[in-house]
């Protein structure tokens, strides 16, 4: 029961917090029309918002190990509301960067950090299968978030949406309360534990793999930011377009107990399982995918390519973390993860502002698309070049300990 209770917590920490993020693609317009800003500066709300997420790993390691895990989600549950009802005050697009961009980024990483940490630290076996089904929390508030919030936004106005984002939130603190007990947190917080640990980047195989998440982050994050606009830009109906978001959280929603339970074997029958050449595959197949975008040319095209575009994601779901484990160590999980975090969130904050001023250069929305694509083939090639080089003995660790 205790096991049901820290996972389906979880579940809901995820649902109230990378939910959320995932959705903020809908205020993009809202920014255009309303604060002056241009396609750059808007992109670049969510890209800060993202990127603090990740580039506040390492601090979100040290309060970790330090304070404890209930205190540091707590912590980033009240800063991510605070920045989203500060923001619903402003009247200048670089206001929105500083709360919603920065103090909610910041403070969803102090939440997702140590709630994915104590996932893979209390479940060992089975890791994969455990990370995927707290991940499809985000995945299943994003299924109603997008077009709610296009709701808010047509009664209350997009300060009014902000405001109510900001309460929603705060209902994160009751789940941390039910997920980590007093008993918990003190047993799992080691104040002796080092803060980050740093031994982790004396090889090239934890740089180059933080590049690999990194651009493979960056690419999703691309799609995040445009698909709305871009599917507005293709003169799609608001609502219609407001709901991809959606679409790709349902198809994600699916599959990732069905990716979390497959990466957990080592064989299906005669065939083996490596999680590394997995993960390039369905890379691969998603950098064709939205490849296609752009030759789209009814609401049809549009809705087929992003359901393929959302299968590569659900496929994948957490299996980024689990090779981290692999790779690492699970007692080395929240280094790792903050150390990580650090090199995901640059390529998160500069990938969108980027694309943002050569749409504006250029005035097409088809520019994000040919950009991920070329990130997620960066990603697949680094994660397979690091298959290839690592010694045998390391390659059988990244195997699932798992049978079929």
């Amino acid at each position: 029961m205790s096991a049901i209770l820290t996972v389906g917590c979880a579940f809901s920490l995820s649902a109230l917090t990378v939910g959320p993020m995932k959705s903020l693609g809908i205020f993009f317009v809202q920014y255009e029309k309303e604060l002056g800003a241009t396609a750059g500066q808007a992109s670049l709300v969510n890209s800060l918002a993202f990127g603090a997420y990740f580039l506040g790993g390492p601090f979100a390691s040290i309060l970790t190990n330090r304070l404890g895990f209930r205190q540091t989600i707590i912590l980033g549950t009240i800063l991510a509301s605070v920045g989203f009802i500060g923001c619903s005050f402003s009247q200048h697009i670089s206001v929105v960067h500083g709360t919603v961009g920065i103090m909610t980024g910041v403070g969803f990483g102090f939440v997702g950090v140590p709630t994915v940490a104590l996932i893979g630290m209390r479940f060992k076996e089975k890791q994969s299968l455990y990370i995927n089904i707290v991940t499809m929390g985000s995945a299943l508030s994003a299924i109603p978030l997008s077009p709610l919030l296009q709701l808010w936004i047509d009664i209350y106005g997009w300060r009014g949406a902000y405001l109510l984002l900001g309460g929603v939130v705060l209902n994160a603190i009751p789940s941390c309360l039910l997920m980590v007990s007093s008993k918990i947190n003190k047993k799992m917080t080691n104040a002796n534990r080092k803060l980050i640990d740093l031994d982790l980047m004396r090889s090239y195989t934890f740089p180059v793999y933080a590049i690999a998440s990194g651009c493979d982050m960056a690419a999703m994050v691309a799609i995040g930011v445009y698909l709305v606009r871009f599917a507005q830009y293709k003169e799609v109906d608001n609502y219609i377009a407001a709901s991809l978001p959606s679409i790709v959280a349902v198809v994600d929603l699916i599959l990732r107990p069905i990716s979390g339970y497959v990466t957990t074997l080592t064989h299906i029958g005669p065939i083996p399982i490596r999680r590394t050449y997995y993960f390039v595959g369905v890379a691969c197949i998603q950098a064709v995918a939205v490849f296609i975008f752009p030759f789209t040319q009814s609401v049809y095209a549009i809705i087929a390519v992003t359901v393929t575009y959302a299968t590569c994601v659900g496929s994948r779901g957490a299996l980024a973390v689990t090779i981290l484990s692999d790779l690492f160590g699970t007692e080395k999980l929240v280094s790792s993860l903050g150390l990580r975090a650090v090199v995901v969130g640059i390529f998160i904050i500069a990938t969108p502002p980027l694309i943002g001023i050569i749409v504006d250069l250029t005035g097409s929305y088809d520019i994000p698309f040919y950009a991920s694509s070329m990130l997620s083939l960066i990603s697949a090639f680094l994660v397979a070049f690091l298959q290839i080089i690592t010694p045998n003995e390391k390659q059988n660790g990244i195997h699932s300990k798992a049978k079929y």
